[in-house]
């Protein structure tokens, strides 16, 4: 142990003693008594003159920023690292960090980036909460934040945390990327500056997504999109089967969005939803990160492992809702987005679905490969059954 550290631990222990003696007289210890006795020791030995903010963090560094003030916004976009009293590193949200570490994993999967944080009780600590206060968009805060206040529940006090909740000492260094108001919205103008040009900044090389916009002329989400939130692109048409016709026959089926979507692209010899096709996919980030393929080639450029690179067996249904990802004793498996991009292709089409996460892994993600609230990108190309081939 360093001798800074000696006598940093000595000078804590010292000031603990003394607030303890002070108080000869049998006292009474409230809830969470000797963790606020410790944490104010703490401050007054490393934050001198600082004094408390809200229910009790405390700022030590403070950048608010200068553009759109965080305010009542109901969801943040922001970046942080998180620390113990120590400096020991807890929690992170860049790839920076993760290097610095000796963590980073490129073969993992795992999301570095900003991440969305829900600013309600139940979604975000209520210390982190508190210390977004002020702040505005680019703007940088580090505080030091008492683990009563590391409650997900929010109360009204401090002595209300001190009451009702318990948790380990932080200090977060958080970096506010973008309030949002309205999370919806804020996902479909994500898509739309991805498809007005976005896309430039990533390869999306699999299905050639750039030159297929550029030759088409989608400068907009509207030009691909006849329903909220879900943006479907045909590469390929594929074929049409004779089927087809009798699917399409004008009963009623439901075009309030301006896609039939009881009109199926798929059936057996004998008209019934009951066909396997296969497919080929990549899922992707619209940052143009790949969490998902069952293509070798691409799985081997994005550093991804452990994949069955064979195409993937699809069976159909009656509608999207029901279409089966596996073995045909399955239960319907698909995401929504997934599901609706596969009902609108043709045999041996190739397409590319776009859709907010409604349609995806909405306000939860998946693990630690999508975020919360991410939009999703899936290249979708039907095969050829490969024992066909065989």
């Amino acid at each position: 142990m360093r001798m800074g550290n000696i006598l940093r631990a000595a000078g804590l222990a010292a000031i603990v003693f003394i607030l303890a003696s002070g108080c000869a007289k049998e006292r009474d210890i409230p809830s969470n008594g000797d963790a606020k006795f410790f944490f104010d020791s703490w401050i007054q030995l490393n934050c001198p003159g600082i004094e408390p903010y809200g229910s009790g963090i405390y700022i030590m560094d403070d950048d608010e920023g200068t553009g759109e003030a965080v305010a009542d916004s109901q969801f943040v976009y922001l970046s942080y690292v998180a620390t113990d009293l120590e400096g020991t590193i807890t929690d992170y949200t860049e790839e920076s960090t993760a290097r610095m570490l000796g963590e980073y994993d490129e073969t993992s999967g795992r999301y570095y980036g900003p991440r969305i944080w829900t600013r309600a009780s139940g979604f975000m600590y209520g210390g982190v909460n508190e210390m977004l206060t002020g702040m505005r968009q680019g703007g940088t805060r580090k505080a030091v934040i008492p683990g009563w206040l590391m409650s997900n529940t929010w109360y009204g006090s401090e002595q209300e945390y001190l009451d009702n909740a318990s948790g380990t000492n932080s200090i977060y260094t958080v970096t506010v990327v973008d309030p949002i108001q309205n999370i919806t919205q804020w996902q479909i103008d994500s898509i739309g500056r991805f498809l007005a040009g976005g896309y430039r900044s990533h390869d999306f090389g699999y299905l050639d997504l750039g030159t297929y916009i550029e030759k088409n002329g989608i400068t907009s989400a509207k030009d691909s999109s006849d329903m909220y939130g879900f943006y479907f692109i045909e590469i390929e048409h594929g074929q049409e089967l004779n089927n087809d016709d009798s699917s399409d026959s004008g009963d009623g089926g439901d075009t309030s969005d301006g896609y039939d979507w009881e009109d199926s692209h798929f059936f057996t010899t004998s008209d019934s939803n009951d066909t396997t096709i296969y497919i080929n996919y990549v899922g992707r980030l619209l940052n143009g990160k790949v969490f998902d393929t069952n293509i070798k080639r691409v799985a081997d450029d994005n550093n991804l492992s452990g994949g069955d690179y064979t195409p993937m067996a699809i069976q159909w249904a009656d509608s999207y809702s029901e279409l089966i990802m596996g073995t045909s004793d399955s239960t319907p498996n698909m995401i929504t987005g997934f599901a609706m991009t596969l009902w609108r292709m043709h045999p041996f089409g190739k397409a590319i679905g776009i859709f907010y996460s409604n349609y995806g892994y909405g306000y939860s993600g998946s693990g630690n490969t999508i975020p919360a609230y991410s939009p999703l990108m899936f290249e979708i190309e039907v095969v050829e059954n490969p024992d066909d081939n065989d």
